[in-house]
């Protein structure tokens, strides 16, 4: 399994530390208290933790929710702090080693976005490929002299790799263009936390850290569950598994909790896809809450009923799924997204499904999330399937 962080880096250029550290903290606890967060005490259990590093141009900070890898936290923290201290912010999130999403934000705005695997979780059109390219004169724009742009062109261009961990690859060539630091930006919350995790990312310093934590200062939190057990309600992405034939493709989606915390899932595949053969299920992992990425790779069971049709089937006895909320708490809060995001994440059960196209046509299957302690809280998502003749790099 490979890696999976996220971090923020601002362009600051600030010679003094001290001055330095103000001015961070300072824009830190605007954006804190405008998503409805306060400090939280020693005997507090914190909503959200933030961990900055000051030294040299660049100021990194590491943020316990964006490791969820929603990009909506990320771009929220990335807008606030680029227009409070009104300096360049540039947003990271690489995802199992293999995709890289970097974004530069200036004066509260997404000015560019790079990513070096667009139709990783699908096919991706021609003009989101475009747009996903990143434009190197846009980062020399803002950031001046502190970037090579020769570099950096060349290194958004080394994005079209099939060496493994390409993510690793091409941020380390981008990283160095920028000037950014290998160990400021090869690391995430959890790998500064949890020294066990270092291996992940080899020759990163995991210490020197202001920490930041808060809670929700909101009275009525919300922790309203509809059903006192287990129940899942749609959260799937809606998109086409696009494959070509003898490539393998991912296929990402979640499911929200609604109800109780419990223990124990089993995920059933089945469909016309199977039965025709266009494609072969390779793996999956199963992750819960935050952070998403803390996922269990798990072995597929080929079952087929009496009438021949083939299923697959994983068990997953001890997956923790995390404390629900329901719908309509989840709407109360649609006013403030901060807060909306933190409670659909953590209540989600992320699901990776790694298939292999097998001869050509379009076809379905379907895939049921079902929790042990209730199954008829499951949910069933159908997933269209586009297997093309002709095998090429995704």
């Amino acid at each position: 399994m490979g890696s999976f962080f996220t971090n923020v880096q601002i362009c600051l250029n600030e010679a003094d530390s001290a001055r330095a550290r103000v001015r961070v903290l300072d824009a830190l606890r605007v954006f804190a208290d405008r998503a409805g967060l306060v400090p939280a005490t020693k005997n507090d259990e914190s909503d959200r933790t933030m961990l900055v590093r000051i030294g040299g141009p660049w100021v990194s900070i590491y943020d316990s929710l964006s490791e969820g890898q929603n990009l909506e936290v990320s771009d929220a923290l990335g807008k606030s702090l680029s227009r409070e201290l009104s300096a360049p912010v540039a947003t990271v999130l690489v995802h199992d080693s293999d995709v890289l999403e970097l974004r530069l934000f200036q004066d509260g705005k997404l000015l560019d976005r790079f990513n070096n695997a667009p139709s990783y979780f699908g096919q991706a059109t021609p003009a989101e490929i475009t747009a996903a390219k990143g434009r190197p004169t846009r980062w020399h724009k803002v950031l001046g002299d502190s970037v090579d742009i020769d570099e950096l062109r060349e290194a958004f261009e080394s994005a079209d790799t099939d060496e493994p961990f390409a993510a690793h690859v091409v941020l380390e060539n981008i990283a160095s263009a920028l000037g950014l630091a290998h160990e400021h930006v090869f690391v995430g919350y959890r790998y500064a936390t949890e020294p066990s995790t270092a291996e992940r990312s080899p020759g990163v310093r995991t210490t020197g850290f202001v920490e930041l934590r808060w809670r929700d200062r909101s009275a009525d939190k919300p922790k309203t569950i509809a059903r006192t057990v287990p129940s899942f309600s749609k959260g799937f992405s809606s998109g086409r598994l696009a494959l070509r034939v003898d490539s393998a493709q991912p296929f990402s989606g979640a499911v929200r909790n609604e109800g109780a915390a419990s223990k124990g899932i089993s995920v059933v595949i089945s469909g016309p896809a199977l039965d025709e053969e266009l494609v072969n299920l390779e793996s999956l992992t199963v992750a819960a809450g935050v952070p998403a990425y803390e996922g269990t790779g798990v072995p597929l069971e080929r079952w087929n009923d009496a009438k021949g049709h083939p299923s697959f089937i994983a068990t997953l006895p001890d997956v923790k799924i995390p404390e629900g909320i329901s719908t309509q708490a989840l709407g109360a809060l649609a006013r403030s997204p901060d807060k909306y995001v933190q409670a659909s994440t953590r209540a989600t059960i992320h699901l990776t499904l790694v298939c292999r196209g097998l001869k050509p046509g379009r076809s379905r299957f379907s895939i049921a999330v079902v929790p042990e302690a209730n199954p008829e809280g499951e949910i069933v998502h159908e997933v269209p399937v586009n297997v093309d003749a002709v095998s090429r790099k995704l």
